[in-house]
């Protein structure tokens, strides 16, 4: 067979030529690859750099903002120091009702006319005071505060009882002498016209530890003769004045019945009872303290009205007013 040069030469010269093409494309690829994987780790580490960088910039901060938060904390853990005296003035708020409490008059009864009527004539009275009514007519009573009130000049009622009833065992007489007076003298000087000094000797006469064994065993359990602490409850004081009015005929109740229908103590209960009223009256007043109790006899009804006070001479001067004004009250309730 002939062969012809042309042919050999495409069979042989143009067959190797796209192997090398394609080897040279191939190679080409393989460049590419290897560039884009080159700035593929190039943008990675640039990406990994970056991130570095950011975290280790918040690690930075970070500290710089907890600082900040913690003086916020520190700041909120501050602000209650700054607020304590208002803590403390609502914890005085808060307190104010249990001192109110504490002071505030507990009382004894059932509202009624009688009742408001004396509560009103009292709003203005200062100090610590106390009063208690008892309707004869009705058995009704109102205590105001049942509290026990430091106040000597109420203990004249008490010894009242206690002398009377000294005379009627026989350990008193009228004509027994007492510095220097008759135990008449200084009864009628006391118990008919509230005489603190004529009081006062007839107490230190008896004593206090008889006094206050005797108002033990009469059952006024409130009610204490001491040195500059003496004190009772209106609830006492009604209670006597109530034997007093339930035995006006017996002896030694009948002595001291007579003693304050004889009273002349008349500017504070009895001050402006209505005309045709008639009372039995036992009234002392002391620096600082006042007492007064009656037994009021009127037209339309009977009652027990009894009062003391603590404070200043103001205190006092209102306190009297008072007694006053809530008696005509109370009587002005009994003809509605």
């Amino acid at each position: 067979m002939k062969l012809d040069s042309s042919t050999l030469f495409v069979n042989t010269g143009r067959k190797p030529l796209p192997a090398m093409q394609k080897k040279k494309k191939n190679n080409k690829n393989t460049v590419a690859l290897v560039v884009c994987i080159a700035i593929i780790a190039v943008l990675c580490v640039f990406v990994g750099l970056i991130v570095h960088v950011w975290f280790n910039y918040n690690e930075e901060v970070a500290p710089k903002a907890d600082t900040k938060v913690t003086t916020e904390i520190k700041e909120e853990k501050v602000k209650p120091k700054e607020e304590k005296p208002q803590k403390q003035e609502a914890k005085k708020e808060e307190e104010k009702p249990k001192e109110e409490k504490k002071t505030t008059n507990k009382t004894l009864g059932e509202k009624s006319a009688l009742s408001t009527a004396a509560t009103k004539a009292f709003k203005e009275v200062g100090g610590t005071y106390s009063f208690g009514i008892y309707s004869l007519n009705d058995d009704y009573m109102y205590i105001d505060n049942t509290e026990k009130i430091v106040n000597s000049s109420a203990m004249g009622a008490f010894l009242l009882d206690y002398v009377s009833n000294a005379i009627y065992l026989g350990t008193f007489d009228y004509s027994t002498d007492v510095a220097g007076s008759y135990g008449r003298d200084l009864m009628t000087r006391a118990f008919s016209k509230g005489d603190v000094e004529a009081a006062n000797l007839l107490i230190q006469y008896f004593g206090a530890d008889r006094l206050n064994a005797y108002m033990e065993a009469k059952g006024y359990a409130n009610t204490h003769f001491g040195d500059g602490d003496s004190y009772t409850t209106a609830e006492d004081i009604i209670k006597l004045m109530k034997k007093m009015n339930d035995n006006t005929t017996f002896f030694p109740y009948s002595d001291m019945y007579s003693k304050m229908r004889a009273s002349t103590v008349t500017d504070k209960i009895t001050a402006s009872l209505p005309a045709g009223s008639s009372y039995a009256n036992i009234g002392f007043e002391t620096e600082g303290e006042i007492f007064d109790a009656a037994i009021v006899y009127t037209s339309n009804g009977n009652f027990i009205f009894v009062s003391m006070a603590e404070g200043n001479t103001g205190n006092l001067s209102s306190a009297k007013t008072a007694m006053s004004k809530a008696a005509t009250a109370i009587c002005d309730a009994l003809a509605s």
